[in-house]
Formats: structure tokens, sequence, C-alpha cells
């Protein structure tokens, strides 16, 4: 049996994901194209968030995680804490 996909956020806050993934990029001094490059995810992903709203699945943060594991996926969901997990 295939594993789907758990879709985590609805589209009226993809964007606001989109928003945190990118403050996120540019807090370490890279870019989109080379953020989706290192955790595998299909050129243009991020804009796709942004200008739509798509909505972001466990697939795509458990690769987000993998390549910055100090990252803070509840920060990257809901938008509260810190951005970087200190406890990691």
């Amino acid at each position: 049996m295939k594993q789907q996909e758990i879709n985590l956020i609805g589209q009226s806050t993809g964007k606001k994901i989109a928003t945190r993934l990118i403050d996120f990029i540019n807090s370490i001094n890279s870019n989109r194209s080379a953020f989706e490059r290192r955790c595998k995810i299909s050129n243009g992903y991020l804009n796709k968030l942004l200008v739509k709203g798509n909505s972001i699945g466990s697939k795509i943060l458990i690769r987000i995680k993998c390549q910055y594991p100090n990252l803070n996926v509840n920060w990257i969901i809901t938008g509260e804490g810190n951005m970087i997990d200190d406890t990691f």
C-alpha cells in the first residue's frame, strides 16, 4: 500500500508558510532556488505557495527538516516561537 502524503496546512495559510520559509532563506543568506535544490523540492515550489497559497505537505516539511535540523517546524507552520530551535 502506497503511503499518502498528509496535507498539514490549508490554502489560507500556505502564503504565510511561504513567507516564513523565505524569511529563513534570507536569514541564511541563500535563495529560493538553492533552498529548493537542497531540499529536493521542485523548482518554483515556494513561488506556488506564495502566489497560489497552496498547502504544504508532510513530505515537504520532512525534507526541509532533514536539511535544516535546527529550523523550528512549529514556527514554519504556526509562526509561533523562534525560527531557530535552540534545543537542537
